[in-house]
Parts: structure tokens; sequence; C-alpha cells
């Protein structure tokens, strides 16, 4: 059952991903990323009360910590898969984030297995590979670049989301997700000021957009249920796998094309995640 929960977790996170990158080819990904976050803090605040745990400081902080990664990683993520190829913006910004806490390890002493090393060494292949070719989705999408570079800076979010959670005791329940969403809502209000867009999308667009963040947040409701009911080595991997989901569908319905590079620097990424997370 947790194997279950812990592909269930990957599907939805993938679709979530493939419809947001979808929703922010009509809407600036910084003005899209408000709404999902405020709802993602309100579903994770009900689910904060349910599960229960203890809301302690030390908890919350990591949560807010984590947070700022969130409202980084989302903001960007929206705008590399608005001008760019979903297919690889995803793996792309899913191997750095994936990446750098290990880095960040190894620069404080700690010495990582080597299967993760080998994942680590694959990680500059992998990103090589995909940004060969065009990454924008069209021609009049922008310079091919923009693409690339926007996954990069939603992979360093990523990685501070991850790192800093990874510290938050579990006695606090899902009060650190909580605060997590809370403090990604003032990141992205922050952003979408910052950069002069729009602080709101039009209102037919609110509605899809809320489902989004309800989604993400059950998708990592069902992932630490996974944990509590298989080895966590295990759950993680599979979890982890989510990147499959908007590559295939890119690639089925948006019809996207890659060069035969790309399709190696996917493959290579997916893998170099599944050796990281093996840790």
């Amino acid at each position: 059952m947790g194997a279950l929960f812990a592909l269930a977790s990957a599907l939805l996170y993938g679709l979530v991903d493939f419809a947001g990158g979808r929703l922010a080819r009509r809407v600036d990904g910084f003005t899209l990323a408000l709404p999902v976050q405020c709802a993602g803090f309100l579903c994770m605040l009900m689910l904060a009360v349910a599960v229960g745990g203890t809301p302690a400081w030390p908890a919350l902080c990591w949560g807010l910590l984590s947070g700022v990664g969130s409202g980084i990683a989302i903001m960007f993520l929206y705008r590399a898969m608005g001008c760019g190829k979903i297919s690889l913006v995803v793996p792309l910004t899913a191997v750095v984030g994936a990446a750098l806490p290990v880095v960040l390890a190894l620069l404080l002493g700690e010495r990582p297995g080597p299967w993760v090393l080998a994942g680590l060494a694959a990680v500059p292949l992998a990103v090589a590979l995909i940004v060969r070719g065009p990454v924008a989705a069209t021609a009049t999408a922008g310079p091919t670049g923009t693409a690339g570079r926007n996954a990069f800076y939603a992979g360093l979010g990523v990685a501070l989301q991850y790192a800093a959670i990874a510290h938050a005791p579990e006695s606090g329940g899902m009060w650190p997700m909580a605060a997590n969403r809370l403090a990604s809502v003032g990141v992205v209000w922050a952003g979408v000021h910052a950069a002069g867009v729009a602080s709101w999308p039009p209102r037919r667009h609110v509605g899809t957009a809320a489902w989004l963040g309800l989604l993400a947040s059950l998708s990592l409701a069902l992932y630490l249920l996974s944990t509590r009911l298989m080895p966590l080595s295990v759950a993680v991997v599979l979890a982890s796998l989510y990147p499959l989901v908007p590559v295939l569908l890119g690639l089925m319905v948006l019809r996207e094309r890659l060069s035969a590079q790309q399709w190696s620097g996917v493959a290579v990424a997916m893998v170099a995640i599944c050796l990281i997370v093996s840790h």
C-alpha cells in the first residue's frame, strides 16, 4: 500500500506540473503562482489541524525557510514552462533541485554513498544534453536560454525547499508545510510586485489555479503517508519519478519534439535523480 501511495503522489504531482505549465502559457508564471500557493496554504492548514502534531517554533521556522524556496521554485518553474518545452523544463528543474542539497552536504563534510555520488556526477551531463538544443517551446517564446535559466532558478528554489524542510522534526506533523505555504505566498507576492506583473490572474483562471494548489498539497500528503507505510528510501525514489508524467504528456499531448541529445539528457536526468535520492 505504501508503494501505491508513493506512485499516486508522483502521478498527481506530475499532472499538477503539466496542467500548471499549460496554464502558464496563458497567464504569467508569477501571477499564476499566487492563487496556487494561497489555495495550497489553506489546504495545508486544514491538513495540519487534522493530522495533529506540535507547531513548535523550530519546526515552523524550518517550514518558513523551506517556503522561501517553494515560492522561488513555483514562480520560475511556471515562467520556464510558460515559454519552454515542459518535457525538458521539469526534469531539468528536478535534477538541479535534487543535486544541490547533496553538493551542500558534501561541502559541510558529509560523505554520501557511491551511488549518490554517481548520480551527482551525471547531473552536469544531463544539463548539458538538455540545453544543447532549443528549450523554448516556439520560435516566439523568447530567447532559447530563457526557459533554461528559469528552470535553473526554479531548481535553486527546489533545493532550498528540500534542504530546509529536511530539518523539520517529525513531531511537527504537517505544521512545517503549512508554514512553508504561508511563507511561499509572501515570496510570490513580493515577486509579483517586483516583476511589475498582474497580482491576480483573470477570474476564469482562478478556479483552475486553486485546484492546482489543492492537488499539490494532496500529493504531498500521499507522499508523507507512504513514508509511514514503507522504507523512506523506497518511497523517495518512487515519488521522485514524477517528472516522467509531464515529460510523457508534453510529448504526447503537446507534440513537443526533442533532439536525440535531449532525449539522452532526459534519460540521464531521471537516472541521476533516482541515484541521488537513493541515499
